[in-house]
C-alpha cells in the first residue's frame, strides 16, 4: 500500500480508508457521543451471541458423536454382522423377482456406513470450527474499550471545565494556563481519535472473523453432503427397481395366499372324504361316507 504523505488532506486520507467506516472521527457532539454508546451497547450483546453459538455448536458436536455411533451399530445390524448371529439367517430363494436379499441389505448397510463416515467427517470439521467462535466469545476487548470511553468522558469533562474557567477570567492567561488547556484538549482529542480507530477496527474484525467462521462452517457441510448424495445414488440404483416391483409382488403374494388357502381346503376335503383325490374319477371320494378311517 502506498505510504501516506504528511501533506495529504483529511479528505484524501478518509477516501483511502474506504467507505466501510462505521464511525467517523468528527467534531465532538451529542450525536458523536450517542454513536459511541450505540457501539458499546452493540458489543455488549456480541459476547452473549457468541456464547449461544458456542453452546449450540458444542451440543451439535456431541449429538454428531452419538449419531455416528448409532449409525455404525445400525450398519452392522442390517448387514447381519451382530456377534453370535447365524450367517445363514438372511438366506432365501423366495420371490426371485426381488433379487438377492443379502445384496439388497448390503447396499442399504453400505449407505448407512457412508452416512456414518460423513457424520464422522462433519464431527471433525465442527470441532475445527468451534475454536473460531470460542475465540470471539472469550475476547473481552470491549471491556477495555468501555474503560477507555469512561476515560474520554473524564477528559472531556476536565477540558470543558478548564475552558469554562478560562473564559470566565478577565485577565490575560499565563503560558502555563494556556499550555495546560492545550495539553488537556490534545489528550482528549487524541484519546477520542484512538477510540474511533479502535471501534472501527473491532467492527471490521467482527465481520471478518464471523464471516471466516461461517465460511468454514458452510464448507464442512458442503463437503460432506455431496458424498452422502453420491452414496445414496449408488444405493438407490440397487434398491429402486425393487421398490417399484413391490406393489406387484404384494398382489402376487395375495394371489399365492389364495392359492394356498384353496389347496388347504382341497386337502381338508380329501381328508374328510368330501373331495376326491387328484386323478380320481368324477364323483369318487377318497373315503366312503360314514366309513371307517
Amino acid at each position: 500500500m502506498e505510504a501516506l504523505s504528511p501533506i495529504q488532506s483529511d479528505a484524501s486520507i478518509s477516501s483511502q480508508l474506504g467507505v466501510g467506516l462505521a464511525l467517523e472521527y468528527t467534531r465532538d457532539s451529542p450525536l458523536f457521543q450517542q454513536q459511541v454508546h450505540a457501539f458499546e451497547e452493540a458489543f455488549s450483546d456480541f459476547a452473549p451471541y457468541c456464547s449461544g453459538v458456542v453452546s449450540a455448536l458444542d451440543g451439535y458436536i456431541q449429538a454428531l458423536a452419538q449419531v455416528c455411533t448409532a449409525q455404525k451399530k445400525l450398519q452392522y445390524a442390517i448387514a447381519g454382522k451382530r456377534q453370535g448371529l447365524n450367517s445363514r439367517c438372511l438366506f432365501t430363494n423366495a420371490v426371485p423377482e426381488l433379487g438377492d436379499l443379502g445384496e439388497t441389505l448390503s447396499a442399504v448397510s453400505d449407505l448407512i456406513g457412508m452416512q456414518a463416515e460423513c457424520t464422522a467427517e462433519m464431527y471433525e470439521g465442527m470441532i475445527g470450527v468451534l475454536p473460531l467462535f470460542k475465540s470471539l466469545e472469550q475476547n473481552n476487548v470491549f471491556q477495555t474499550e468501555s474503560a477507555r470511553i469512561k476515560d474520554i468522558e473524564r477528559d472531556r469533562a476536565s477540558y470543558e471545565k478548564q475552558l469554562i474557567n478560562a473564559l470566565k477570567v478577565r485577565r490575560k492567561h499565563s503560558d502555563q494556563e494556556i499550555t495546560t488547556i492545550i495539553q488537556t484538549r490534545s489528550a482528549f482529542e487524541l484519546g477520542r481519535f484512538d477510540l474511533v480507530r479502535r471501534l472501527n477496527h473491532m467492527d471490521s474484525q467482527k465481520k471478518v472473523r464471523l464471516t471466516e467462521a461461517a465460511c468454514q462452517l458452510s464448507a464442512v457441510v458442503a463437503t460432506t453432503v455431496p458424498k452422502l448424495i453420491q452414496a445414496s445414488s449408488l444405493s438407490e440404483a440397487k434398491v429402486t427397481p425393487y421398490r417399484f416391483q413391490l406393489p406387484l409382488i404384494l398382489v402376487k403374494e395375495q394371489q399365492r395366499n389364495r392359492l394356498w388357502n384353496g389347496l388347504r381346503e382341497r386337502l381338508r376335503g380329501e381328508l374328510v372324504g368330501a373331495t376326491p383325490p387328484p386323478g380320481a374319477p368324477l364323483g369318487a371320494l377318497s373315503i366312503a361316507p360314514n366309513g371307517p378311517l
